[in-house]
């Protein structure tokens, strides 16, 4: 049996000015300075359809850690009509998107999220967007996205070797290596102009 998932709220949209930002960020990413993995959810094309509008997407952070979004693309839409026209708009005219998902620490194939699932994240997600949209500051703060416990569970993908982070050259190592290539180009430069001396 799977052991019960918990997955972290996250939103990526604009605003009505404001390029994409990170919305509503996990707890666990911000703490380690990673939320700019989020932004994957944003570049629909490399995400794995697991459903009607639902995609699935591993990412790495930068300490080789894997992350698992699971999202969707909806539209922003508010309970007060603009000219009869309910749906949220940039200062161009074009429908505010909204990638909101769950974010889970590790690699999975897929996450089945129910409809209340979704219900929850849409409205973590529009109370964010709201809150952004009121004076769209570009230093404005993401909200965090509290951890929920998922109600189906999935196996996590074991990690192939292939992917496996790769040890990282210390200061050390890159001045010796780097002392190495200029004492190679250094002799190579004095060679050639011990050759070009001899043929004037």
């Amino acid at each position: 049996m799977s052991d019960q998932l918990v997955g972290w709220p996250f939103l990526i949209s604009r605003g009505r000015k404001l390029g994409f930002q990170v919305v509503v960020v996990p707890g666990f990413l911000e703490q380690a300075g990673e939320a700019g993995v989020l932004f994957a959810a944003a570049e629909t094309g490399p995400g794995q359809p697991t459903g009607p509008g639902r995609r699935v997407r591993s990412v790495r952070t930068a300490n080789g850690s894997f992350v698992t979004l699971v999202y969707r693309q909806t539209r922003a839409a508010s309970d007060t009509p603009v000219d009869g026209d309910t749906v949220l708009r940039d200062r161009h005219g074009r429908p505010i998107p909204l990638f909101e998902g769950y974010a889970l620490q590790g690699r999975y194939d897929d996450v089945p999220i129910s409809e209340a699932e979704w219900e929850h994240v849409h409205a973590v997600a529009l109370t964010g967007l709201l809150r952004m949209l009121v004076d769209e500051d570009p230093g404005w703060h993401p909200i965090p996205g509290d951890s929920v416990s998922l109600s189906s569970g999935a196996e996590q993908v074991a990690t192939p070797p292939e992917l496996e982070p790769r040890p990282t050259m210390n200061a050390r190592g890159c001045r010796s290596r780097l002392l190495s290539i200029f004492t190679v180009v250094g002799l190579a430069a004095v060679t050639l102009w011990i050759v070009l001396s001899r043929l004037v």
